[in-house]
Order: structure tokens, then sequence, then C-alpha cells
């Protein structure tokens, strides 16, 4: 092992443990984040590295990112006026006349699936329709992580199959593949993963399904009536973002107009004044109904922490990338492969582990397709089998670790951190087929064409 690698691994373990240690004693990962900066810039110098040019280098590939961050500081305003503009308030009133005797649980997930397929984005679904689900459902006393969990299944399926998803195209010209033959690849996993899923959701959620309590739904309704200004014209609202997402429209575009159009509501249907608008744009709103506690939150500076930690993430990983400590290591990890099964379980756990390292997806998936699409053509594996391999591993996997750029955002929107990882079942089942799927299938082979199988 040559002493490059040697410091690569050192650099990822130590990163690590500073991550797992602000999830294990509860403090910051912002605080996580930036020692591992540090110690990563440390160790950096005193391997002759010029670390000036190095740092430099990989802030401006960090900035490149900024429509990230903006994105995530205006999720903040658009929870708030989702809020304010009694939104969700009117779709939970609504809501709780369709409610008794219905599996709200395996409703919200296929209901946030449905809706991520066609808005092609996971945090954009989660912060909308899921929002809404959210409240419904701990208003009904769905426990937080098992109902976040649900969300979250749902809302990630667009990063794996949707048609609109900038990660799923990102993969699609990666890879080489058509839409079209990717889909019907992916359906062979996707279809047992969602049954499956939908079989437990459907097995808890009978728990928690909502028999004669009429009138203690009505309380709660009666209780919105006199918080918030009731009013259907309200459903305009999502018509409009759901709209502009189907549109094709950058999702960036989407939420500053969903931002503007909650402002308009706010102020017209709610009666807000221009003040206490800015005010909830800025730090949350706050009700004082019975369902306070999911009918609370956002606000730009409650999520600029979540930003902060993001920033010092994606600069973490650009120091790995242009020291090229990653690499180092990806050259040992593609060796010895023998087998059109170990080629496919080793491209799925290197896209995890980088996903695990990086704290987001879309390094992961350049850098496996890279390193792997030309063993595929070597074994005579279809392209498009590499991209059903990454969609059921390091992509949708992503939001289970709490130091992932997509958990930070999750609970951003949320407001709080909900340990839901457990629950999100598609987001481990997935990963379960596809592995499954590869040995079933794919049986030893030689390089060159020798492959038995091309599923």
């Amino acid at each position: 092992m040559t002493s490059q690698i040697r410091l690569a691994y050192r650099l990822i373990f130590v990163s690590l443990a500073l991550i797992l240690a602000a999830v294990i004693f509860d403090f910051s990962l912002l605080f996580s984040f930036s020692a591992a900066v540090l110690f990563c810039l440390a160790m950096l110098s005193r391997a002759d590295y010029d670390i000036r040019i190095l740092a430099r280098s990989a802030l401006s590939e960090t900035l490149q990112y900024k429509d990230l961050y903006i994105t995530i500081s205006l999720i903040g305003a658009t929870v708030a006026v989702w809020l304010s503009s009694g939104t969700i308030p009117t779709m939970i009133y609504y809501g709780f006349n369709y409610i008794e005797g219905v599996n709200f649980l395996l409703f919200t997930f296929l209901c946030t699936g449905l809706c991520s397929f066609f808005m092609g984005t996971a945090v954009g679904t989660f912060s909308t329709i899921g929002l809404i689900l959210y409240s419904i459902g701990t208003a009904i006393d769905i426990p937080a992580p098992i109902l976040v969990g649900a969300i979250v299944s749902g809302a990630f399926i667009s990063d794996k199959i949707s048609p609109i998803s900038g990660l799923v195209n990102i993969t699609l010209n990666i890879t080489e593949t058509r839409y079209v033959d990717v889909f019907r690849s992916s359906m062979k996993t996707l279809i047992p993963a969602l049954i499956l899923t939908g079989t437990v959701y459907l097995l808890i959620g009978d728990q928690y399904i909502i028999y004669g309590a009429s009138s203690e739904l009505s309380s709660i309704q009666s209780e919105l009536r006199a918080a918030f200004n009731i009013q259907p014209i309200l459903f305009l609202f999502p018509i409009i973002i759901l709209a502009l997402s189907f549109s094709r429209i950058r999702s960036i575009y989407t939420i500053m107009v969903g931002v503007a159009v909650g402002c308009v509501f706010s102020f017209f249907v709610q009666g807000y004044g221009l003040s206490d608008i800015l005010y909830f744009l800025l730090f949350g709103f706050r009700s004082e109904a019975e369902l306070s506690f999911a009918l609370s939150g956002g606000g730009i500076f409650n999520i600029l922490e979540v930003v902060a930690t993001v920033i010092s993430a994606v600069f973490l990983v650009n120091l790995f990338i242009k020291s090229k400590m990653i690499d180092s290591i990806l050259g040992e990890f593609a060796r010895s492969i023998d087998s059109t099964g170990r080629l496919i379980r080793k491209t799925m756990l290197l896209s995890i582990l980088i996903t695990i390292v990086t704290c987001d997806q879309t390094i992961g998936l350049v850098l496996s397709a890279s390193l792997f699409k030309e063993k595929y053509d070597a074994f005579s594996i279809k392209r498009e089998v590499l991209f059903r391999t990454l969609s059921d591993s390091g992509v949708i996997v992503a939001p289970l670790f709490p130091w992932n750029i997509n958990y930070l955002i999750i609970s951003g929107v949320l407001g709080k951190s909900i340990f839901f990882s457990p629950y999100a079942c598609l987001c481990f089942i997935s990963p379960i087929i596809s592995i499954l799927f590869s040995i079933l299938f794919y049986k030893k082979g030689k390089r060159t064409g020798a492959a038995t199988s091309k599923a």
C-alpha cells in the first residue's frame, strides 16, 4: 500500500469519525465538518501539498454549487409561507373529511411516490406535498419517524427513475444510455421493491387507522377555522407549484415563484401585513392553534446552519477530490473483479461508500459510473444495468445517513432532526432486492462477452 493510499484512508477515517461523533453525541455537524476540513488541510500540508492552491481550487468548486445553497435557504422561506398562507391548514382541514378508515401511512407513501415521479425532485416533493402529509399524519398521532420514513421513501423515487430528475439525467449522460431502456431495466428491481415497501407500510399503517373519531376530527377542524381563514382558493398554491414542476422549469425558479405566491396568499387571504410576512420569511411561522407543533416552522435564519453545514461538507469532498485522495482508493477497489455478479455488487458497494463519504449522491454517481462502465462492456453487460445498479444503491440510500446533504435538508424543512432511517423502507429494500437479483440472474463469467446473463 502506497503512502498516498495510507494518507487517503487516514483522512477519510478521521473525517467519518468526527461526523459520527456529532451524530452519536448530538452536537452540530457543522463543527464536525469544519474540524474535518482543518484536519485534512493540516495532514495534506505535512504531506507536501500546496494547501493554498488546493484550498483555492476546492473553494472554487464549492462555489459552483451556489444554486444549491440558495435553494436550501429558500426552502426555509417556502415552509414559512406554506404555513402563513393557510395552505397547509386548509389541506389538513379538508383532508380530515376523507381520512377516517384510510390507511394513511400507505396513502402517504403512494402519494409522495407518484408526485415525486412527476415533479422530478425528492427535496421539492418533501418540502411541499410531503410537508402537508406530515402535518396531517402527526395530527392523527402517527409517530413522526415512521411518517417521515414513508414520505422519504416515496419522495426519493424521483431520484431513482423520474425522467425530469436532474440526477437521473446526469446518470443517463454518464452511462450513455436512453431513458426508455433504463426505465425497462429498472422496473425489474423497482417493482418488487415498491411492492415489498408498500406491504410494510400497509402492515404498520393498520395500527393508525382512525375509526369513529369524527367528533375529535371536527374539533380540530374548528380549531383550524378559528386560527386561519380556510378557503378552497388556497388549493391553487400547490396546483401552481405542481404545474411549474411539470413544466421543467429549474427548481430554484419554481421555489422563488412559490415563495412569491405564498406571500400573496398570506397578505390577501390571511390578512397578514407586509412586516409580518417578512418576519415569517426570515424567522419562521408560529401558530397559536391546537396543532401548533405541526403548523410552525420555516424561516431563512432557522435553516442557515444547514446551509453552512452543506457548504463545509461540499468543501471537504472537494478537498478529497482535488488532492486525488479518492482516486487513489478507487484504483485499488476496482481490481480483482472476475464475475458479472461480483462486478455488480462491487459497483453497488462503491456507490454506497462514496455516497457515505462524500455526503451526496452526485459525486458517487460520476465516479462509480466512470470507473466501471468499461468493465460492464468487457463483461458484455448492458449499460442500462449499470444505471439500474447505481440508482438501486448510492442514489437511494443517500437520505439514510444523518450527515448526508439530503438528510440535512429534510431536517431543515421539518425544523428539527428526526431519526427516520429505520422507517425509510424503500431506501434499504432497493439495495437488498438488487443484490438478490444479481445473485439469481448473474452467474460467473469471464470478460469479453462470456457473461451468462444480460438482464
